[in-house]
């Protein structure tokens, strides 16, 4: 930024017309040269999509973020331009310093990021960064319970033996996880924790607790959950959810589950 005012400075200082045309042209031809660094690459596969044919060397993987961060920075950089172009200068040195270098400065910003968008490192460490990055901040299912209640059905199923700890400290902490997992929204890497019940009573568990929240899948329960140290598996989930509505009587821990939801919904 200080190179930028420095600049912005010199070449106002001995003539504010010339900054405005010999930064107003470098600033267009800039932008004209990444726009068709872009679009050259499209024609072809344009084409091939057109007549079902195979598009060889697009990678969508690559494309598709490219695209996305140029419709985010082209417009800013046109902005830029626009401002230096069309704005009259105000006749003092440094308001016109303060006024234009601000832009200028963003434009280079985008022009550093389009550029990068080209280099190798943008699939290998960018890409993924952005993705570990936007996954963190989004939601996967969307809970109604309150962190109280949250903490109330786990002290239940460790008061019924539906989890068991040896460890009152990995106890402790794992129902502070109970509650920040469910509280977020984001389904852990791995299993947090291990239900000592049957696949065909953990549906039933799975359905309570399901009861207010939203978005969250079996499947994805099943990677918050082990049942007896094993993972879960999604046919044992199917095939015991269907024999759940048949006509049954309700298992002893069922009724065990139904007394800790009782308080809550």
């Amino acid at each position: 930024m200080i190179a930028v005012i420095f600049f912005t400075a010199i070449i106002q200082y001995f003539n504010t017309t010339y900054f405005i045309w010999a930064t107003g042209i470098t600033m267009i031809s800039v932008q004209l040269f990444y726009t068709w660094k872009l679009i050259k690459r499209y024609p072809v596969w344009f084409a091939d999509y057109m007549f079902d044919e195979k598009m060889v060397g697009l990678r969508k993987k690559v494309e598709k973020p490219r695209i996305f961060f140029y419709s985010i920075f082209w417009p800013i950089m046109g902005l830029c331009i626009y401002v230096v172009v069309t704005t009259p200068p105000k006749g003092d040195l440094w308001k016109d310093v303060f006024l234009f270098a601000p832009f200028v400065f963003l434009f280079i910003f985008g022009v550093l990021f389009l550029d990068l968008t080209w280099k190798s490192s943008f699939e290998n460490r960018y890409i993924p960064l952005v993705k570990k990055t936007l996954k963190q901040g989004q939601k996967e299912f969307k809970t109604h319970y309150s962190s109280a209640q949250l903490a109330k059905i786990f002290d239940g199923l460790v008061d019924l033996g539906l989890i068991e700890y040896m460890d009152l400290e990995k106890q402790k902490f794992h129902r502070e996880q109970f509650v920040e997992i469910f509280r977020k929204g984001i389904v852990p890497p791995a299993p947090q924790f291990d239900l000592n019940i049957q696949v065909i009573d953990a549906v039933y568990f799975f359905t309570q607790l399901n009861f207010k929240i939203d978005s969250l899948t079996n499947t994805r329960l099943a990677k918050i959950f082990l049942i007896k140290g094993e993972p879960i598996k999604s046919g044992s989930l199917r095939s015991s959810k269907h024999n759940a509505k048949k006509t049954r009587s309700k298992s002893e821990t069922e009724h065990h589950l139904d007394a800790i939801f009782s308080e809550i919904h």
